[in-house]
């Protein structure tokens, strides 16, 4: 802000040289006037759309004040401060560390007990390592929940346990604060195995959970009500059991996942299985006895027709060259607003690797990326009409981690797991590929979307086949237990059906087997199929 007489003028937007692109005069409630050429000219900073005060006056050490106030009036028992590394908006990166340390120390003087304390970002400066009860606040999720927990935890290994603190796992968002037209877009639904998964994590580290206001705000939801019973399940287990040591390396290793089965914590593999046309077939591992799945079928949103007039050429590509690693920068930001579809032509030759065409945002404040895969286990020329973001899902790609220093190192990790993709203000394309073999493009084009139904799905397993006698709506997900219950709900939780079960759901065998997903109809789907299956116990491991 710009600070003249009696009118403020807010500036905003940053392009590629630093220049800002956008102005508003006679900002928050002021009016614009004319002034003279002699007016004295200051400068407000904002941060989280706050004024910030200056640093070491008097004000400055008020507010410090205040805080401890409010904490000592309410009696309060554990304190977080929000964002306390945003003091780089005060005097620059170099002096972050002096002013959020000054600030803390004040506080703490003024506090009448000693509270559980943390800070956003997990800034540790020397000077507020005494006073640091728990760290290893990170942001939430709206995606890769599995991968970007065990990036979590890689970091507190070098941070919080390396420092005798307790580490804390979270913020954990148990209903992602989104629009709804945005899951199954940029945001994926937890499902009750990210949850096991949390717990695993905490107690092979002896971390904390921190859950975001969701838990609350979204009481009233059904799937909130079953979560809020796992979580109780989980936190009784974990109080009046432990865990040997065995059992702790298992869990804190990278992808190892568990499930809570009554009272017994057993060795778990929940594994997605992405159809992207119905009748493809798939190999499922089972490493663990024979038995039959908990099974998730989703129903996902797909691309229009390739030609549809309403697309647009995102990218062109030579369709006889490799498509190799590049990055292509469009001359203008393209805005694709209502087009969240993509559709491109492939040609594999089955070398198993793995292609990555990724959105980009190169100007925003947090570097945001879509991602979009394509595995290269074909042959031949074949349509993808792709949608969701599948930002952190193949197994078999570099996953992004904390790399913390300053706060502007931490866009790329928020950009991967966090943050929205501006389709307003499409910006590049990267083309990524990793693994064996070659592939070649067409056009790549953006597309509007289309939400086809899937109809009385079909599930063989070798060869056993279940049918259920249903219908999917684009978002809408089949869930099955072992024990035979069947039902279709929503993200909410919102059961919509009981179908009737044609067949038995198939045993899955020790080793690898082939599974098929086909359906009636001709509309093209694309499914995501979810299987679990459990391993021995962990409980006495």
């Amino acid at each position: 802000y710009l600070w003249v007489d009696d009118e403020l003028m807010m500036f905003g937007g940053v392009d590629a040289n630093g220049h800002f692109t956008e102005v508003e005069r006679g900002a928050l409630g002021t009016k614009a006037a004319t002034h003279a050429a002699d007016a004295e000219v200051r400068q407000l900073k904002a941060y989280f759309y706050y004024f910030s005060v200056k640093p070491g006056s008097t004000l400055f050490y008020e507010v410090a004040r205040r805080t401890a106030e409010l904490y000592n009036a309410l009696d309060l028992d554990l304190f977080y401060l929000d964002a306390i590394d945003g003091t780089f908006i005060l005097d620059g990166e170099d002096y972050v560390w002096y002013h959020a340390m000054d600030f803390v120390r004040e506080m703490f003087k003024h506090l009448k007990s000693d509270p559980v304390f943390d800070c956003c970002y997990n800034p540790q400066y020397t000077g507020t390592w005494y006073v640091r009860s728990r760290y290893g606040a990170v942001d939430r999720a709206r995606i890769g929940y599995e991968e970007q927990i065990d990036a979590h935890v890689q970091y507190n290994n070098t941070t919080a346990r390396r420092m005798g603190v307790t580490p804390e796992l979270g913020w954990f968002d148990l209903y992602p604060a989104a629009p709804q037209a945005d899951f199954y877009w940029q945001t994926m639904p937890v499902h009750e195995e990210h949850i096991a998964y949390l717990y695993g994590k905490l107690m092979a580290t002896d971390a904390t959970p921190a859950f975001l206001e969701s838990l609350w705000i979204r009481r009233d939801l059904p799937v909130m009500e079953k979560y809020a019973a796992l979580l109780r399940h989980y936190e009784d287990w974990r109080s009046e059991h432990k865990l040997s040591a065995a059992a702790r390396r298992y869990l804190a290793g990278d992808r190892a996942q568990s499930w809570l089965d009554g009272e017994d914590l057993r060795k778990a593999s929940f594994t997605r299985y992405r159809f992207e046309h119905l009748g493809d077939t798939c190999q499922v591992a089972n490493a663990f006895s024979p038995q039959r799945p908990m099974l998730r079928i989703e129903n996902l949103f797909t691309a229009a027709d390739y030609d549809t007039p309403e697309g647009i050429v995102l990218a062109d590509f030579d369709e006889r060259e490799p498509a190799g690693e590049r990055r292509i920068v469009f001359p203008k930001p393209v805005d694709a607003r209502g087009l969240r579809g993509i559709g491109v032509w492939a040609k594999g030759d089955n070398g198993g690797g793995l292609l990555c065409l990724r959105l980009r945002n190169l100007t925003a404040s947090s570097r945001r990326h879509g991602d979009h895969f394509i595995r290269n286990d074909f042959t031949g020329w074949r349509y993808f009409a792709l949608y969701e973001n599948q930002n952190a899902e193949p197994l078999d790609w570099p996953r992004v981690d904390i790399n913390y220093r300053i706060y502007e190192d931490l866009q790329e990790f928020y950009g991967h797991y966090a943050s929205f993709l501006d389709y307003a203000t499409l910006e590049a394309l990267d083309v990524l590929y990793r693994g064996g073999g070659t592939m070649y493009l067409k056009a790549v084009k953006l597309l509007p979307q289309r939400a086809p139904e899937l109809v009385r799905p079909t599930l063989a397993i070798g060869d056993q086949q279940v049918i259920f006698d249903t219908s999917l709506a684009a978002g809408r997900m089949l869930t099955f237990s072992p024990e035979g219950e069947a039902q279709v709900i929503d993200t909410q939780g919102i059961v919509y059906d009981h179908p009737r079960i044609i067949g038995t759901v198939p045993q899955i065998d020790q080793g690898i087997s082939a599974m098929t997903l086909t359906a009636e109809g001709h509309l093209p789907c694309r499914t995501l199929v979810k299987l679990g299956l459990l391993g021995e116990s962990l409980s006495e491991a």
